[in-house]
């Protein structure tokens, strides 16, 4: 069950600062992600967003010399929403779970078909998805 791990510690994570009132059911959701992933969170959609309205930098501590501002941070508008970091076993890249999430902002609810996770998809087969190498590949360094 340890592909499961980091999500259900995210879940859990959301839990808790409910509990605590630094969230509530009210909060936008990329605040009550940003939150309960913290640096364990690799990739969001929204990153304009993370940055300007909760001061989250994924590149504070690498070079991007090759990339502008605006692509840095910016709504890419593609599948997922939120990827968390991988971590490594044994030489091999596991857990890095992403996610797709819906709110209620709009004046409908999104409907939750929901069933636990029984396969995986590389990144390769998201960029399929997407027809673009936006969420696979960033050409940053950490320095």
């Amino acid at each position: 069950m340890i592909a499961f791990e980091d999500i259900s510690e995210l879940y859990l994570s959301i839990v808790r600062l409910i509990n605590r009132r630094k969230v509530n059911m009210d909060s936008d959701m990329l605040e009550i992600i940003e939150r309960a992933a913290g640096i364990a969170m690799a990739y969001a959609d929204d990153r304009k967003g993370l940055k300007k309205d909760f001061a989250f930098d994924f590149w504070k501590n690498t070079e991007c010399p090759s990339l502008k501002e605006a692509i840095k941070y910016s709504s890419s508008q593609q599948f997922p929403d939120f990827m968390l970091k991988s971590s490594v076993n044994n030489g091999t890249l596991i857990n890095g779970s992403i996610l797709e999430l819906k709110d209620s902002k709009g004046g409908s609810i999104a409907s939750f078909n929901s069933t636990i996770p029984t396969k995986t998809k590389s990144l390769r087969e998201i960029d399929k998805i997407n027809q673009t190498d936006i969420v696979s590949n960033e050409p940053c360094q950490v320095t």
